[in-house]
């Protein structure tokens, strides 16, 4: 910095500086610009002239070709007279030369004829110009070549020498004037930069400048005179209140002193509330995780005892105790809904509820539920109609929620409604650049007054106390629907008319994102597409068979073929390997008993079950012929998949090791799976069914729960997956634990799925427990490791 300013130009210099430069910019561009003004006059007034004297010459030559074609004598001696022009000559039409024209003393070539018409460089000019009459006849090319040098020389030497005088003239005006304005605009500056300078070396407020004018700068120096002024009393004052501040530092500092003791208090204080409300909410977890262990443990023994009492009972024929099993069993499933909504309410409320996020079929969801819900919408006479869009896709969200959601609407529309109708329309719609999923569920119901519809969705309160009294419930499920969609970025509606019905309307995010939530968000890996059960070819010729055949057995995860006529069937019989065949009887041409027949002729297709699928009763032929079941037209879907369940895959008998702590719950997965005819081993913790494994057994699956005294599930399996010959025993979870994110990182890739006691069917487990083995038996018979047999 010193550097710099020491060799720093004064201002004057500086001003003088600038003027000059402006000057001398303005000067120059001019100049340039006339002189390019000139060079272009220059070249024009050469090309005119050189296309006057072309002008002359072809006319000439032209009159003499037309008079002899055959004739070389032409007018270029003329071109003498002209100094510029060094070079011409004249072409014949195929381009020969008939005469030319060089200069004495110039150093030219004749060049062959070119095309183009005018050629200007900076000191000579070339064209070549076609011989043509005024027919347009073409006779040949006329080439002349003209040096300019010698003309520029002298008309732009002069104009040059002349430009600089002036140039040079200008500068030294300039020069003086700059000189005479110094004194007046940097006289008064350099007076300010002096009083500038000794105030800020010297702080001595009383300077002032002389003031000069009333122009700018005299303007300029009033300001500074007012604000030297402004800042000498200002300075004064500064001088007081500093002695004041000091004072009231003095004061600050012992009222500061005083301050921090009580924000320690106060700290310490806050610390020990925020270690007890950690503590409360680690025990409402805590409580939370038990009760949810402690209720639906039992219940879910009471269920599935229920379950298997009500089967025994239909077995023997007593309907009686059927009857009374069933009411057991539907107060039970009422208690454990009651159980699971409290629950949900409790969690949500402690802000331990999760989002589960994953991406999933909107049209398979729809179709679950309705199934779900059919049996009560049948029990209380009423007609359910869907709408879904066929292009509603996928959506990523939690699928669970959406599905129980979806559930209770259905459910609260038809205990409301009776000999009705319930619509459910399921549609997409863009608005605010956000794609929504619309499910929307109308009734004709009793419907609701505005001052219920205030209450609805509070927790444990319903429309009024006699709609409670009538048609029962706890006011639960569209509460906690409600918290649901809004936990997934959506929210429900519902508009209403008394005596009319009711529409509640349910929109949630097509895609919810995690980043906008506020609340613990698990996102699951996008599952793969399924492999198929199993292959299925339908013979029938009917097309609407087709259809909802296709239909059912897709969104169930069925392999389809369809066959509309015997030929077609036995082709696709070979071609296809299917699993099960569903056959119609009434076939055009050959009918389905012959079709039956030699279906079961067909190379690997003896084992093969044939379902028949026809309006007439009489089966004993097909049984005779070999079909392992039938079913009468029209088709019902509670009626056709489980009886492809059954048929679809070979009863295996493998090996189940079950781990519960709980006896009832043990007995009763032990007994399920014993009357499947699946061989069981049971362990009472983790450490027992370790040292069941330890012992050599190596069972085709585990069914394990989460929470047990001695060693819980997290443990067992920490212990099991790094052992080479258990890394592959598929585990199924049946807990009563809610799982945390932390749980469902834990159990990531170790374990099949895990079923939530108290909210699953016992057909899905067995489903899954026979699909599992079958699988597992599978595998290690196409080359695994085989594992140790079971003792006897």
């Amino acid at each position: 910095m010193a550097k710099s300013a020491r060799f720093a130009l004064p201002f004057r210099w500086k001003l003088s500086l600038v003027i000059i430069s402006v000057c001398a910019a303005s000067l120059l561009t001019t100049t340039v610009s006339f002189y390019l003004f000139e060079v272009y006059r220059f070249q024009v007034e050469i090309s005119r002239q050189l296309e006057t004297t072309q002008r002359l010459l072809i006319k000439n030559i032209v009159d003499a070709l037309e008079k002899d074609p055959s004739t070389t004598d032409f007018p270029l001696r003329t071109l003498q007279s002209d100094e510029t022009i060094v070079a011409a000559a004249v072409y014949s039409r195929n381009n020969r030369l008939l005469a030319k024209y060089i200069r004495p003393g110039a150093r030219e070539f004749i060049p062959m004829p070119q095309r183009l018409n005018l050629s200007m460089a900076t000191n000579q000019v070339v064209t070549f110009h076609p011989l043509r009459n005024d027919a347009g006849q073409t006779f040949g090319t006329l080439y002349i070549k003209a040096n300019v040098a010698k003309l520029a020389a002298e008309r732009f030497g002069d104009l040059a020498r002349g430009m600089a005088i002036i140039f040079l003239a200008s500068c030294l005006l300039a020069m003086i004037v700059a000189r005479m304005m110094q004194r007046t605009v940097s006289g008064p500056i350099g007076d300010l930069a002096t009083a500038a300078g000794r105030i800020a070396e010297h702080q001595d407020y009383s300077v002032r400048v002389r003031e000069r004018g009333h122009d700018e700068i005299g303007t300029l120096t009033r300001s500074f005179n007012l604000m030297v002024q402004t800042i000498q009393q200002r300075n004064a004052e500064l001088v007081v209140a500093r002695k004041n501040a000091e004072d009231a530092r003095e004061s600050l500092r012992q009222i500061n002193e005083g301050l921090e003791q009580k924000v320690s208090e106060r700290t310490a204080e806050l610390q020990r509330a925020v270690v007890a409300a950690k503590e409360a909410n680690q025990a409402k977890s805590a409580f939370l995780a038990k009760m949810s262990h402690e209720l639906r443990t039992p219940m879910n023994a009471i269920i599935g005892y229920s379950e298997m009492l009500q089967e025994d009972a239909a077995d023997r024929g007593d309907q009686s105790s059927a009857d009374d099993l069933q009411k057991i069993l539907s107060a039970a499933r009422h208690l454990l809904g009651l159980i699971n909504d409290v629950l949900d309410l409790s969690k949500i409320e402690a802000g331990k509820m999760q989002l589960y996020l994953e991406t999933f079929d909107m049209q398979t969801v729809v179709h679950e539920v309705t199934s779900t819900i059919e049996p009560l919408i049948q029990q209380r006479k009423n007609e359910l109609v869907v709408a879904c869009n066929p292009s509603i896709g996928s959506m990523y969200g939690d699928a669970t929620k959406v599905r129980q959601t979806l559930l209770n609407l259905l459910s609260n529309a038809s205990k409301f409604t009776e000999n009705g109708r319930i619509e459910l329309k399921v549609d997409r719609e863009t608005k605010d650049n956000q794609v929504w999923v619309i499910l929307q569920v109308s009734d004709t119901g009793i419907g609701m007054t505005e001052e219920q519809l205030g209450r609805l969705f509070k927790a444990f309160t319903q429309a009024d106390a006699s709609t409670s009294s009538k048609y029962g419930g706890t006011g639960l499920g569209l509460a906690i629907s409600k918290q649901f969609a809004q936990m997934m970025g959506g929210d429900i509606a519902v508009a209403s008319t008394p005596g009319v019905g009711s529409t509640f309307t349910l929109r949630i995010p097509a895609r919810i994102k995690p980043a906008r939530s506020p609340y613990a968000i698990v996102e699951r890996e996008s599952q793969q597409a399924p492999t198929p059960k199993g292959r299925v070819l339908i013979v029938d010729d009917d097309e609407a068979v087709h259809a909802v055949l296709t239909n059912m057995l897709t969104r169930e995860g069925y392999s389809t073929r369809i066959a509309r006529n015997a030929k077609e069937g036995l082709r696709l019989a070979r071609e296809y390997n299917p699993d099960i065949v569903i056959l119609d009887i009434l076939l055009p041409g050959v009918d389905g008993w012959s079709l039956l027949s030699q279906l079961k002729l067909v190379p690997g297709m003896s084992e093969v079950p044939i379902i028949l699928l026809t309006m007439l009763q009489n089966m004993d032929m097909g049984f005779a012929l070999g079909a392992a079941d039938y079913l009468t037209k029209p088709i019902d879907a509670q009626k056709l998949l489980p009886v492809i369940e059954r048929h679809r895959m070979p009863r295996r008998t493998g090996t189940v090791l079950v781990v519960e702590d709980d006896p009832p719950s043990r007995d009763l997965v032990v007994r399920m799976l014993e009357k499947e005819g699946i061989q069981v081993k049971q362990a009472t913790n983790g450490k027992e069914a370790l040292d069941i494994l330890q012992g050599g057994v190596t069972p085709d699956m585990i069914v394990l729960d989460l929470m047990m005294a001695e060693m819980n599930g997290f443990e067992f399996l920490q212990q099991v997956r790094p052992h080479p010959e258990w890394s592959k025993i598929p585990v199924v979870v049946v807990s009563s634990l809610d799982l945390t994110s932390e749980s469902q990182q834990l159990l990531k890739g170790q374990v099949e799925r895990v079923f939530q006691k108290g909210r699953f069917a016992r057909e899905d487990l067995l489903r899954e427990v026979r699909e599992t083995i079958n699988q597992h038996m599978l595998k290690r018979k196409s080359g695994s490791n085989p594992p140790t047999p079971v003792p006897s």
